[in-house]
């Protein structure tokens, strides 16, 4: 995966560049500094993912707080249930773009092994 990919990625997945910083333990110049590489390295990428995954985690368990407050004793049914309506939504966006992000790693993955066994079979046939 290109840093060109990655930004492209994060920013349609709506978690700012700062966040994704802070949960690398970088700074967001670093990070952008990171993300103008040609290629990704895998470890990287991975560290990436587990910020989105514990950021859409602490987004689900927010908004789940958000639905219960709302409802509270069973007094607000219909905003209640607009309100779970618009938490599942959100949810459900955070989850494609989850999904999104594991395919483009896997297709990168993918594009590796691809280019070791080129590599290797070249060498294997070279010798």
């Amino acid at each position: 995966m290109t840093g060109e990919e990655m930004k492209i990625y994060l920013k349609q997945s709506g978690i700012p560049l700062a966040t994704i910083a802070e949960g690398l333990g970088i700074s967001p110049q670093n990070l952008n500094g990171r993300l103008k590489a040609k290629s990704l390295k895998t470890d990287f990428v991975a560290q990436i993912r587990a910020v989105i995954d514990s950021y859409a985690s602490s987004l689900s368990t927010e908004m789940e707080g958000d639905v219960m407050d709302s409802n509270v004793n069973g007094s607000n049914n219909m905003a209640g249930q607009s309100s779970v309506d618009l938490a599942l939504q959100r949810e459900t966006e955070v989850l494609r773009k989850q999904n999104e992000f594991q395919q483009k790693l896997i297709e990168a993955q993918q594009k590796q092994i691809a280019t070791l066994l080129a590599l290797a079979s070249k060498n294997i046939i070279n010798n």
